[in-house]
């Protein structure tokens, strides 16, 4: 290290200006890692929100209306994210509810990834039932009269 005077400029050595630099690096990905834990934490208090109001959706039976672009909209501004195209393309709030559950758990597997282990450990206490296929809601044949 070499000193002028006091007022003067101080020369560092390589070193010191490498563990600085260091040191600087390792705050600005601390401050990303919780800028991106922020925003997944944001997406997901959004996607409980849209849920909460699914499930009432669904519980007044109009489930099986279409989802509409100004629905996927305030979904897109709710959850302060991009939507992923399995969610954008739900046809009916039913399946949207399915969609973005399938959503809120990738995101919370990408944010603690050991939530794999429960995973396993809850299959062995208690089996999944086995999956059943739901059945779309399809339109009314109408018969006509041959009169």
């Amino acid at each position: 290290m070499k000193f002028r005077g006091h007022n003067e400029n101080v020369t560092t050595s390589g070193p010191i200006r490498e563990a600085s630099q260091e040191a600087i690096q390792a705050l600005d990905a601390t401050r990303r890692e919780r800028e991106e834990a922020e925003r997944r934490l944001r997406t997901l208090r959004g996607i409980d929100r849209v849920l909460e109001a699914l499930e009432e959706i669904n519980l007044t039976g109009r489930g099986f209306d279409p989802v509409t672009d100004q629905s996927l909209a305030a979904l897109e501004h709710a959850t302060a994210a991009e939507l992923p195209q399995f969610v954008r393309g739900a046809p009916t709030p039913v399946d949207l509810h399915e969609a973005l559950l399938d959503w809120q758990e990738q995101l919370l597997d990408r944010a603690i990834p050991t939530r794999q282990t429960f995973r396993s450990v809850d299959a062995e206490i208690d089996p999944p039932e086995p999956q059943r296929r739901r059945r779309r809601r399809r339109r009314p044949i109408v018969l006509r009269s041959a009169a």
